[in-house]
């Protein structure tokens, strides 16, 4: 059990939702009274608990399938109680659910994604979809009361959840390709990316704005202020109304670290570069201490 509670927390992340000692022990009790076996304890489920849950507002959200069925528990830490308990799908084994403001988002039915409230744990809104949430999924983000998803096998679809009404949908084409990075929203343009392209559709209509030029190697991308910064064989920085390459040339590195006000660093096999997101333009560089492709390490323990 201890090795089990331990996996799971590790798994998720979850220590670094914990501010103080007081909500680490409530979890870390909350935790254990699911796992233990007693009758009369209110938290108790004759079930296998998953890796997902998420920590939010003094609340415990995660799930657990107990003979085929699979269920989101909502707990709050403190005073420590069941707050609500609701049966959704049970699609596969690597099954997830995402917490999107006062929503709870997961697929309530076959074909069907449904947004539950936070507090009540009662079906808000949903709509028919294809798209299973397990680990790794692609395809689904809200933004500002908005919902974008794959609905159909070959459609994006966009919703207004206050609403609980269908805005636009937009087909997908052989042309597109399969969708591999996740949807993304910036300055009202809904951002996706299959193997070698990003395409850009308006968030209004989805009308499509832009698609890019094949970009070989297609590894992450992020709209940063009015550039999409683009990692792929090389990194480059793309305007976000047209998606046309900003920079003067791209640099040719690996990877991308990190980003700060306006400002990356960019990593070779050889270089550390510091770069403007705008342009590309090179602030400064530095020599690598160590080149880690080349790294070999020692095959005897060292006492």
């Amino acid at each position: 059990m201890k090795k089990l509670l331990i996996k799971t927390l590790k798994a998720e992340g979850v220590l670094s939702h914990f501010y103080d000692m007081k909500q680490t022990t409530v979890l870390f009790l909350t935790m254990m009274a699911f796992f233990t076996v007693s009758c009369s304890s209110e938290l108790h489920r004759n079930g296998t608990m998953s890796e997902n849950f998420i920590v939010s507002q003094n609340q415990l959200f995660l799930t657990y399938e107990n003979k085929g069925s699979r269920y989101i528990l909502a707990v709050k830490l403190d005073p420590l109680g069941v707050k609500w308990e609701k049966k959704i799908a049970s699609l596969s084994d690597n099954a997830v659910f995402r917490l999107y403001g006062d929503h709870i988002v997961c697929n309530c039915r076959k074909d069907e994604i449904c947004f539950l409230s936070k507090e009540t744990g009662n079906k808000t809104f949903s709509f028919q979809s294809s798209l299973v949430l397990e680990k790794g999924y692609k395809g689904l983000t809200v933004s500002e009361s908005k919902v974008f998803s794959i609905c159909e096998e070959n459609e994006i679809c966009a919703y207004d959840i206050d609403k609980e009404e269908k805005l636009w949908s937009y087909e997908l084409d052989d042309e597109n390709g399969d969708i591999v990075f996740d949807f993304m929203v910036a300055d009202e343009t809904l951002f996706f990316g299959t193997e070698n392209r990003i395409y850009a559709l308006s968030t209004e209509n989805g009308d499509m704005l832009w698609k890019s030029e094949v970009l070989p190697g297609l590894k992450t991308y992020y709209p940063i202020g009015d550039t999409i910064l683009v990692n792929y064989d090389v990194i480059d920085g793309l305007d976000i109304v047209s998606g046309e390459s900003k920079w003067l040339e791209p640099y040719k590195g690996d990877r991308v670290r990190c980003v700060m006000d306006g400002l990356l660093v960019a990593e070779s096999e050889t270089h550390f570069n510091t770069l403007f997101v705008g342009n590309g333009v090179e602030i400064m560089n530095y020599k690598r201490a160590v080149s880690y492709t080349h790294l070999t390490l020692p095959t005897k323990r060292i006492v």
